[in-house]
């Protein structure tokens, strides 16, 4: 997961749309949000224009102690962004592509020896976003590119449940309306599809609690 910050609400959900469509839950926040919501399901911050804050270095010093090591990386939209640059892990031209932005994460994060963005691996199934298909134990499981994203947020956040309507805020498009039954339909067909490939179903639901991926732990624990 990313963390997507700009001053302004409606470009931080645009950057967001993009690292979606490549396979990464985005979540999109102004930067007074974002230091309520920063957390260590997320594998990096992306602070866009980072000149417009009333004091950059105070704030990236709160999202800091906030944040549990979580690299920071900025977007420069003008030269007093870029003059900013020494305070972030990398700095990306706003010209740079997302493909661009994602591989240079990427790199930074293996040689800081930190988990990788995009990287979904749990109990043997493989979700990583630049995988030509979901896998399990190297067994492919055709799942929809929602339930994918779906799966990647309930990998974030394991051995945690979570409740329907997080499912919505994390693993959906920013300005997606889905409904809460729909999630729970898409989690009928995720199970559907993998009983038919192993004979048990990947999710459970617990009542109070949300859902969560039956890992062998999850499964000894509910027998």
């Amino acid at each position: 997961m990313i963390l997507i910050v700009h001053p302004t609400l409606k470009h931080a959900k645009q950057a967001a749309d993009i690292f979606y469509y490549m396979g990464i839950p985005a979540v999109a926040r102004r930067p007074k949000e974002a230091l309520s919501e920063i957390s260590l399901c997320y594998r990096a911050v992306l602070l866009c224009h980072p000149s417009a804050l009333p004091a950059p270095e105070d704030y990236l010093e709160r999202m800091r102690s906030l944040c549990g090591g979580v690299p920071i990386f900025s977007l420069a939209e003008d030269m007093q962004d870029h003059a900013l640059s020494p305070l972030f892990s990398l700095t990306f031209d706003a010209t740079s592509y997302s493909s661009h932005i994602f591989s240079r994460i990427r790199a930074y994060q293996e040689s800081h020896s930190l988990p990788l963005l995009g990287s979904y691996t749990l109990a043997g199934l493989c979700l990583d976003c630049d995988a030509k298909r979901p896998y399990y134990c190297d067994r492919p499981v055709d799942f929809t590119k929602t339930e994918a994203m779906i799966l990647r947020y309930l990998i974030r956040t394991y051995p945690e449940s979570a409740d329907v309507h997080h499912i919505l805020r994390y693993a959906m498009r920013p300005d997606n309306l889905s409904e809460p039954a729909s999630i729970r339909t898409h989690i009928w067909s995720i199970n559907r599809k993998f009983i038919a490939v192993t004979g048990r179903r990947l999710i459970t639901s617990l009542p109070g609690e949300g859902y969560r991926i039956v890992t062998p732990e999850v499964e000894a624990a509910l027998i």
